[in-house]
C-alpha cells in the first residue's frame, strides 16, 4: 500500500514568509489606491453635511407649511357648513341642533395630525369640542391655565384667522389658530373656530430633521416656540437668542463657549420663522472617526510599502514573478472575450433603458402639449379660426374622424373611505383615470379622444365616426349614462355629466364648450327656483332613508336614480345628505349593505359569499369583497371566522 505523504508549510519557513511578503506586495497598490480615494471622499463630507442641513430646514418648512394648511382647510370646511353657520346666527338654544354639531365635530380630525379643534358660543357659553359639549368655564378649567378672561380674550378672532398661544393646564405651550365662524365685524363676542396643532409633533418632526446631536431646530411666530428639537424651557436663553430678530443666513451665534451658524427660512403665507443651527467647532463623530481611521491606514500602508519595497526588490523577485505566472495560467482568451461580451450587455441594456425612459418623458410632454392646443381651441383662444385644423395637424392630436362631441364631467361624490378626504387633485386624476378606461370599453365607435382636467371635475374631447353629428351625439349620451352608472357601482364615483351635441370639424369644439356651459348655468338656475319656490319640501332626510331601504338589494340602486326620483339633481342629493347625516349617500348605502351582509353572515354561517352578495345588492362578489374589507378591515371569510 502506498504511503500517504503530508506536505505542510511552517510559518517561519523561507517559503511561507517569501509568499506572505509577496502577497502583500501584489495588494498593496489596490489599497494604498483605495485610501487614497476615501481620504479624497471624506474632504467633501462635511459639504455634504451642510448640504443636507439646508435640504433638512426645507423639508421642515414645508412640512410645518402643511400642517398649518390642513388647520386652514379643517377650519374653512367648519366655516362652510350649514350646521355650524345657522346655529352660529340663532338667537335661542337648540338641543337637537348641538347634538348634530357635536356629531359633526367628532369627525372633523379624521385623516389629520392636528391636536384637537373646537367650537365655542358665547351666547350660550357651550364648546363643542371632538369628545363632545361642555360649558366653556369647565372646559377651560380643564385644558387650560390662566384666567378665564384670558381664554375668552384669546379666542376673539377676525373671519380670516390667527394665530395665538395659550399656556395648558400644566404650564405647557398650546398653539391654536382661531377664527371667527361669520364673516361679520359687528359681533361683540363672535362664534369662533379653534384648532391646536400637535406641538409633540412639530418637536418630533424638529428632532428627526437634525443631523447631530448639537444641532438646534426652532420654529416660533410672533405668539412664541412652535417646536424645538430641543428643550426650549430648559434652554430658555438660547431659545431666546435665536428668536432674535435680524439674523441671517451665513451668521454666526456664540452661547455657552460654543459658536453656531444659523440658516433661517420664512413661511410669510403664515408668519413662521425657521432656525437651523449647528456648531462649527464640534463636527460629527462619524466624520472625526473616519478620517483618524484613513490617516493612520494612510499612514501604516505607506511605511509597509517602502519596508517591502525595498526587503522584496532583492530577495523575493522569483515569488512576485511566479505568482504574476499563476495569474496569466489560471485565464485564458475565451474568459477574456466573455468578460468584454457581459460588459457590453450591460452597457447596451443600460443604454436601451435610458433612451425608453426619455422616449416616454417626449411622448408625455408631447400629449401635454396637445392638451393645452385643445384646452385653447375649447375656451376660444385662438383668434383665426381657419387656422384651427390646421394646428391640429402640426401638434399631431390624431383627430381625423369627422365628428366631435365635448363632455363635462363634475363631481358630485366619491366613497368616504375612497376618495372623500384626498385632495381636490387626487379626486380629479381617479375621474380622469376611470374616465379613460371606460370610455374606450363602452365606447368603441370612438376612435380618438382626450380628457383636460378642471376644477372638480374633467372635460373629455371625444372624436369618432357615425352616420351624421346628431347621430353620432345621441349615441354618446346613451353609452355615457351606462358609463356614470358603471363608475358608481365599480369605482364608487359619482358625477354629474353634461353632453353637447354632436358637432363637425375641430373649429367647432369652442360651440361644444359654450353648450356646456350653458346646461351647467340652467341647471344650477332649476336647482335655485326649485329651492325658492318650495319644491324641495319633499327632500326629507327620512324618505331619502326609507327610499335606499326600501329597495337596498337592488343592484341598480344609486345616488343618480334616488335623486331623479326626487327631482333633484346628484350633486344636491348627496349635499343635502351629507349635511344631515355627516356622512355621503354612496357611502352610507355600502354601510347599510354590509350591515345586512353581517346579519345574513351571523345568522346562517354557512350561507355562500356570493349568495350574500346578490341577496344585498352588489353586482359581484369582487365588489362586495372589496367594500367589506374597506369598511370593516376583514374579509366576509374572517368575519364568517369571527364570529
Amino acid at each position: 500500500m502506498e504511503k500517504r505523504v503530508n506536505l505542510r508549510l511552517e510559518p517561519n519557513s523561507k517559503v511561507f514568509m517569501s509568499l506572505l511578503k509577496s502577497a502583500l506586495y501584489v495588494l498593496l497598490l489596490p489599497m494604498l489606491i483605495s485610501i487614497a480615494l476615501a481620504a479624497m471622499f471624506l474632504m467633501n463630507m462635511e459639504k455634504e453635511a451642510e448640504g443636507f442641513r439646508s435640504v433638512a430646514l426645507e423639508q421642515l418648512t414645508g412640512e410645518v407649511n402643511q400642517e398649518f394648511w390642513s388647520a386652514y382647510q379643517l377650519i374653512n370646511r367648519v366655516k362652510n357648513s350649514e350646521l355650524i353657520v345657522s346655529y352660529a346666527k340663532s338667537k335661542e338654544r337648540d338641543y337637537w341642533t348641538e347634538y348634530q354639531i357635536h356629531k359633526y365635530m367628532s369627525k372633523v380630525l379624521v385623516g389629520t395630525n392636528l391636536e384637537t379643534a373646537y367650537l365655542y358660543f358665547p351666547q350660550y357659553e357651550m364648546v363643542f369640542s371632538v369628545t363632545g359639549g361642555v360649558e366653556s368655564g369647565y372646559f377651560h378649567e380643564l385644558n387650560y391655565g390662566g384666567s378665564f378672561e384670558e381664554w375668552q380674550e384669546a379666542l376673539k378672532s377676525r373671519w380670516n384667522g390667527k394665530s395665538v398661544q395659550l399656556s395648558g393646564k400644566s404650564g405647557e405651550r398650546r398653539n391654536l389658530i382661531v377664527s371667527s365662524v361669520l364673516n361679520s365685524g359687528k359681533q361683540d363676542s363672535p362664534v369662533t373656530i379653534a384648532v391646536q396643532i400637535r406641538n409633540e409633533y412639530m418637536d418630533q418632526m424638529a428632532a428627526n430633521l437634525q443631523l447631530e446631536e448639537h444641532d438646534k431646530l426652532l420654529i416660533y411666530n410672533s405668539n412664541g416656540i412652535i417646536g424645538s428639537s430641543f428643550d426650549a424651557d430648559a434652554q430658555k436663553e438660547l431659545a431666546e437668542l435665536l428668536q432674535a430678530a435680524g439674523w441671517r443666513d451665513g451668521d454666526r451665534v456664540s452661547f455657552g463657549g460654543i459658536t453656531y451658524a444659523v440658516r433661517i427660512r420664512y413661511s410669510s403665507q403664515y408668519g413662521l420663522t425657521f432656525v437651523y443651527a449647528s456648531p462649527k467647532d464640534m463636527p460629527h463623530s462619524s466624520f472625526v472617526f473616519v478620517r483618524v481611521y484613513s490617516a493612520v491606514a494612510l499612514g501604516l500602508c505607506i511605511v509597509l510599502s517602502i519596508l517591502l519595497c525595498l526587503a522584496l526588490t532583492n530577495r523575493n523577485y522569483s515569488p512576485i514573478k511566479r505568482i504574476f505566472g499563476l495569474f496569466r495560467e489560471a485565464g485564458n482568451e475565451d474568459r477574456a472575450v466573455v468578460e468584454d461580451y457581459d460588459k457590453m450587455e450591460r452597457y447596451i441594456n443600460d443604454y436601451i433603458a435610458r433612451n425608453q425612459k426619455l422616449q416616454s418623458t417626449v411622448k408625455r410632454y408631447e400629449e401635454d402639449y396637445r392638451k393645452i392646443y385643445l384646452e385653447k381651441i375649447l375656451y376660444g383662444r385662438i383668434p383665426y379660426r381657419e387656422g384651427i385644423e390646421e394646428g391640429g395637424r402640426l401638434y399631431g392630436l390624431g383627430l381625423d374622424a369627422p365628428w366631435f362631441a365635448v363632455v363635462l364631467y363634475e363631481l358630485a361624490e366619491t366613497s368616504e373611505e375612497g376618495l372623500f378626504g384626498m385632495p381636490e387633485e387626487a379626486g380629479v386624476e381617479v375621474l380622469r383615470d376611470s374616465l379613460g378606461a371606460y370610455i374606450e370599453e363602452k365606447m368603441e365607435y370612438v376612435a380618438r379622444f382626450y380628457i383636460i382636467e378642471e376644477q372638480n371635475g374633467c372635460i373629455a374631447v371625444l372624436n369618432g365616426e357615425a352616420a351624421d353629428a346628431k347621430e353620432f351625439g345621441d349615441r354618446i349620451r346613451r353609452d355615457n349614462a351606462a358609463v356614470l352608472e358603471e363608475m358608481e357601482v365599480q369605482e364608487e364615483i359619482c358625477c354629474e355629466a353634461y353632453v353637447s351635441d354632436g358637432l363637425e370639424g375641430l373649429a367647432r369644439l369652442q360651440e361644444g364648450y359654450e353648450q356646456l356651459r350653458q346646461r351647467q348655468k340652467e341647471s344650477e338656475i332649476q336647482e335655485v327656483e326649485r329651492g325658492q319656490s318650495g319644491s324641495e319640501n319633499c327632500l326629507r332626510i327620512d324618505r331619502i332613508i326609507e327610499a335606499v331601504r326600501r329597495v337596498l338589494s337592488d343592484p341598480d340602486l344609486s345616488v343618480a336614480g334616488l335623486a331623479d326620483r326626487f327631482a333633484v339633481s346628484p350633486s344636491h342629493l348627496s349635499r343635502f345628505f351629507k349635511q344631515q347625516m355627516g356622512v355621503g349617500l354612496l357611502d352610507y348605502i355600502h354601510r347599510c349593505r354590509i350591515d345586512e351582509a353581517k346579519t345574513l353572515m351571523k345568522d346562517n354561517p354557512a350561507i355562500r359569499v356570493k349568495e350574500v352578495a346578490d341577496r344585498t345588492g352588489f353586482y359581484n362578489v369582487s365588489a362586495f369583497i372589496r367594500v367589506f374589507k374597506k369598511i370593516e378591515h376583514m374579509t366576509p371569510g374572517q368575519y364568517r371566522e369571527k364570529v
